[in-house]
C-alpha cells in the first residue's frame, strides 16, 4: 500500500501488485490505513472485472485488473474505492456527467437548435426495401426519406408518401424534429475519458478490462453487423479489432457505458488483462 487519498467518500488506494495478491492482504493493507481513511475494513466488499470476490482471505487478485472496493459512507451512503482510478478520475467523471445532463436538457427542450450543437447519425436504408419502393415508381430520394421516417416499414413508407408527396418540403432534408423523432440526432458534447481507460485504448485492450460492469464516461459504437441490442455497443478498442470491417455507427460519447463485446462472451478479440 503506497498511498491513499479521499474525495467525498471515494478513495484512491495504490497498491503494489507484487505485495498485495489476495483479498486478505488487501484487507490488511486497508486496515493499516483505517485511521487515515476513517472506515472499518471489516465492512469492505471487493469486486474485480464485474464479479464480486469471495471474502475469504486467500481469494486471489488479478494484479493487472482494477479492484473495486465498496466502503460505507457517512449516513449509510455507498461509495467506491478503486486501485485502478485516480481521485481526479472521479472528478472528471462527475463533471462530465453533469455537463452532459445539462446539454441533453437544453437539446431536448430546443425545437430547432444550431446544427453545430448536434450530430446526425442516420442508419443505412436496407437496399432491398429501397428497391421495392423504387419499383413501385417512387423517387429514390423521397423513398429514402419515407423509409427513414417509417423505420423501414414498407407499407408505412408508402402511406407516408401518399399523404405528403404534395408537401412543399417533400424534397427537403429531414428536419430536426424528424431526426429527433427517429433517434438520429445527439448533442454534440465532449466527454472526459479517465487515464485508465485512455491507457487501455492506447494498448488496444477492451475497456471492460478496466470498468467491468461499472458505467464510466467513454465513446462507444453500435455494430449493425453483429445486431446488438438497442442499448448495447462496443468500445473504441473493440470497434477497431473485433468489429473491423463491420457496419459501425459514428462514435457516441456517453457518461455511462461499459463495453458489451467482452461482457457477452469469448468473441472479444481485444480482451485480456489491462496493465
Amino acid at each position: 500500500m503506497r498511498n491513499a487519498a479521499s474525495l467525498d467518500g471515494a478513495i484512491r488506494v495504490a497498491t503494489d501488485p507484487a505485495a498485495v495478491t489476495t483479498v486478505g492482504q488487501l484487507r490488511a493493507a486497508l486496515q493499516a490505513r483505517c485511521g487515515e481513511l476513517q472506515l472499518s475494513a471489516d465492512s469492505l466488499e471487493f469486486s474485480q472485472s464485474g464479479r464480486k470476490l469471495a471474502a475469504d482471505a486467500g481469494t486471489p487478485l488479478d494484479a493487472h485488473a482494477p479492484v473495486l472496493v465498496f466502503v460505507p459512507r457517512p449516513r449509510d451512503k455507498a461509495a467506491q474505492l478503486t486501485t485502478g482510478l485516480l481521485v481526479n478520475d472521479f472528478v472528471e467523471a462527475d463533471e462530465c456527467e453533469r455537463g452532459l445532463q445539462q446539454a441533453h436538457s437544453v437539446f431536448m427542450s430546443n425545437s430547432d437548435p444550431d446544427p453545430s450543437t448536434y450530430t446526425v447519425n442516420l442508419p443505412a436504408v436496407p437496399a432491398d426495401v429501397l428497391q421495392s419502393m423504387t419499383e413501385f415508381g417512387f423517387d429514390e430520394r423521397r423513398s429514402r426519406k419515407a423509409l427513414l421516417l417509417a423505420r423501414f416499414n414498407l407499407e408505412d413508407a408508402i402511406e407516408w408518401l401518399a399523404l405528403h408527396q404534395d408537401d412543399a418540403d417533400i424534397d427537403e432534408p429531414l428536419s430536426f424534429a424528424q431526426l429527433k423523432a427517429i433517434g438520429a440526432v445527439a448533442p454534440r458534447t465532449s466527454i472526459t475519458v479517465c487515464r485508465s481507460l485512455r491507457c487501455a485504448i492506447d494498448a488496444g485492450v477492451c475497456t471492460f478490462a478496466v470498468t467491468g460492469k461499472q458505467f464510466m464516461p467513454q465513446e462507444w459504437f453500435v455494430c449493425d453487423t453483429c445486431n446488438f441490442g438497442d442499448r448495447e455497443g462496443v468500445c473504441v478498442s473493440c470497434a477497431r479489432r473485433c468489429h473491423r470491417g463491420h457496419r459501425i455507427s459514428a462514435a457516441k460519447p456517453s457518461p455511462r457505458f461499459y463495453c458489451d463485446c467482452q461482457a457477452t462472451g469469448d468473441a472479444c478479440q481485444a480482451n485480456g488483462v489491462f496493465k
